[in-house]
């Protein structure tokens, strides 16, 4: 149910939601998608950058600890790379292109962004999380490839950057901090909206 205790930054949070009520609004839940994002970290390549990640991989939380964490990160890879070849051939879509026009071709066929497609018909994977946001992650890295070879490897942090700021934006329960992240750099577009 990813209840448990969250760390020093999801304490934090919660602590400053609770000082300004206001921000209930902006922010409704932080454990659970804390946790959501944290089961997702631990079972991707970047796992290591987490300090507990790296206690367990040094053995300091024990073998078992170790083992498993070891696992999980293989597993996750493993599940990555596999989205990544079916998002390749269409089966699983990322965020899509960024240019309104391309969008608007692929709608027209009946393409939706962080799907998987059965027959001609798509289907959202983005509540599936955690797993849902690995799914994401690697699909849009698969649409990223063709950034890679034009950019080089310069810019491959700051795609992956990008492909999980926008799995996260995306996910039901960051709604309110997208919607006034919108509001907020276009206001003119969104900001009305956001009032309501």
């Amino acid at each position: 149910t990813f209840n448990n205790p969250v760390g020093v930054v999801g304490s934090a949070i919660m602590r400053m939601k609770d000082a300004h009520p206001s921000l209930n609004l902006l922010v409704p839940f932080v454990r659970t998608p804390v946790n959501i994002v944290k089961f997702a970290a631990e079972r991707s390549p970047f796992a290591p950058l987490l300090k507990d990640v790296r206690a367990n991989l040094a053995g300091t939380n024990g073998k078992a600890a170790r083992d498993t964490q070891i696992a999980r990160i293989g597993m996750g890879s493993a599940i990555g790379a596999t989205i990544m070849s079916y998002a390749g051939d269409g089966t699983i879509t990322g965020s899509g292109p960024t240019d309104p026009r391309e969008r608007a071709v692929l709608f027209e066929t009946g393409w939706q962004p962080y799907s998987i497609k059965f027959g001609d018909k798509y289907y959202s994977y983005q509540r599936l999380a955690p797993l849902g946001m690995l799914f994401g992650i690697a699909a849009d890295l698969n649409e990223m490839q063709e950034h890679f070879g034009q950019k080089g490897t310069e810019g491959l942090a700051a795609l992956i950057m990008a492909s999980v700021s926008k799995n996260l934006i995306n996910q039901t329960w960051m709604r309110g901090l997208s919607e006034a992240v919108k509001a907020v750099s276009d206001p003119e577009r969104y900001g009305q909206n956001w009032m309501h």
